[in-house]
């Protein structure tokens, strides 16, 4: 699932509600399913959003069901 948000507040995943986190968006289980929130905004009537933001969270969701596929917060630890 994917939810497109326009408040913290609406973050289903309550840890990114803070505004310190400066986060964009966020991939979490719930239950036995994966939910993608992004932020997103109104341009004139259409919604709009940051596309590599969709794309880092999807790898997320990638990444918690293969083990063989990197997390991408963790990529320079790959380097070392």
């Amino acid at each position: 699932t994917v939810r497109i948000i326009g408040d913290r507040k609406d973050f289903l995943y309550e840890p990114y509600r803070d505004e310190k986190k400066g986060v964009f968006g966020c991939a979490h289980l719930s239950g036995d399913k994966y939910i993608i929130e992004i932020f997103g905004a109104k341009l004139g009537n259409k919604i709009v959003f940051e596309p590599s933001t969709l794309g880092h969270e999807f790898w997320h969701v990638l990444s918690a069901r293969d083990d063989r596929i990197a997390n991408p917060d963790k990529l320079e630890e790959l380097e070392k």
